[in-house]
């Protein structure tokens, strides 16, 4: 079948899909709040980059506070529309009538925690940055990248491990 032949089936959301959007959604709005409380207190120049170590490598104007949440929710946003559409997606196995709805919904958790990831990111990113900005801290915590790549690349793992078990 080709993405354009696979199957559309309804499928009802699962608890652990429900739960993850609604926190994507609140943390994305959480972001925005946190950067709205804490605007007019920044200075005029926050931190818009830091190195692999976590430290501030480039400075900016406080107006940027604002990029993050903004590119950060359109990506949540566009991986929580993309789980309602799991059929037209591509996948590494044959869709058919018999694994779509395995395949399926495995995909939508999958976007959905990514999105969830992303959000939960973002609202790090802004609340550090800010805590950066008003001297309250000098960089990131070691553990944030590391533990954000390792968040993303289990759920790209997670996408091809069970799948032979599916076809």
């Amino acid at each position: 079948m080709t993405k354009g032949e696979q199957p559309k089936i309804d499928l009802p959301n699962s608890d652990a899909e429900v739960w993850l959007q609604r926190i994507t959604i609140l943390a994305i709005a959480a972001s925005f709040v946190l950067v709205g409380i804490n605007y007019a207190q920044l200075p005029d120049e926050i931190p818009v980059h830091f190195d692999l170590s976590g430290h501030p490598d480039s400075w900016g104007p406080k107006i940027i506070i604002w990029v993050l949440p903004g590119i950060m929710s359109a990506t949540a946003g566009f991986l929580l529309w993309l789980s309602t559409m799991p059929h037209n997606l591509n996948y590494p196995v044959k869709i058919t009538p018999e694994n779509a709805a395995f395949q399926y919904k495995k995909t939508r958790l999958v976007l959905r925690w990514l999105s969830f990831v992303t959000a939960g990111m973002t609202f790090y990113l802004s609340w550090k940055t800010i805590q950066i900005a008003l001297g309250k801290a000098s960089q990131l915590d070691p553990w944030f990248l590391w533990v954000f790549l390792s968040l993303i690349g289990a759920s790209v793992i997670a996408m091809f491990i069970p799948q032979k078990k599916a076809h």
